[in-house]
């Protein structure tokens, strides 16, 4: 699993990962109400997945990761780059407990709602949305244990071309943004900056 640490203007440094298409929906596993149940939740979360922060998508991703290997600009320090990577964990346990907490009890109030007749998505996006805080929390939990098992491991280098990203950024160059995200095998990287510098002042020029 590959981590990018970017440089994000008026924010600081921030974490990005490439989508994958690593989760896919199941077909369903019987008629039942349990199993079609089940189906539509994970239909639901398939489709709202994309939305998440990206932190919380990390922590999802980090539940089968073998290896993480934190891609960082020239001007930070390896041992800086996994300090914030550790930081990140801990953020993310708290606030992933708390929201595991409320869509689950949101969840649970609205299961009447289910049981009407029509599209009621309200119980099924609150469970898509327990569903995905509980997988988040366990690869911030599970992660560091295999860690320290020696069963999964934890890298990071410098990369040189990173050190033109802040200027592309500030500068406006969508095509240049574009062309480096092209070479890191990064396909989105310009949308994830019109996201990230919302209400920074940058506007893609």
């Amino acid at each position: 699993m590959r981590l990018f640490l970017l440089p994000v203007p008026g924010r600081g440094l921030s974490f990005y990962f490439e989508p994958d298409p690593e989760f896919r929906t199941a077909a369903s596993a019987g008629d039942g109400p349990i199993a079609r149940t089940k189906t539509r939740i994970l239909q639901i979360y398939s489709q709202i997945e994309k939305h998440f922060p990206i932190a919380e998508r990390i922590s999802r991703r980090l539940r089968r990761a073998a290896s993480v290997e934190i891609i960082h600009p020239p001007t930070v320090a390896e041992d800086e780059a996994q300090r914030r990577f550790a930081e990140l964990l801990r953020s993310e346990f708290g606030k992933q407990l708390i929201w595991t907490a409320v869509d689950t009890a949101l969840a649970l109030l609205s299961i009447p709602l289910a049981l009407l007749p029509g599209p009621n998505i309200i119980f099924y996006f609150f469970a898509a949305r327990a569903f995905a805080h509980i997988m988040a929390l366990q690869g911030i939990s599970g992660y560091p244990k295999r860690l320290e098992r020696g069963q999964a491991r934890l890298e990071s280098r410098s990369e040189e071309r990173l050190a033109r990203l802040e200027e592309l950024i500030l500068s406006g160059q969508v095509d240049g943004i574009d062309e480096l995200g092209r070479q890191l095998g990064l396909s989105q990287l310009c949308s994830f900056y019109q996201r990230a510098c919302k209400g920074t002042g940058w506007h893609p020029g």
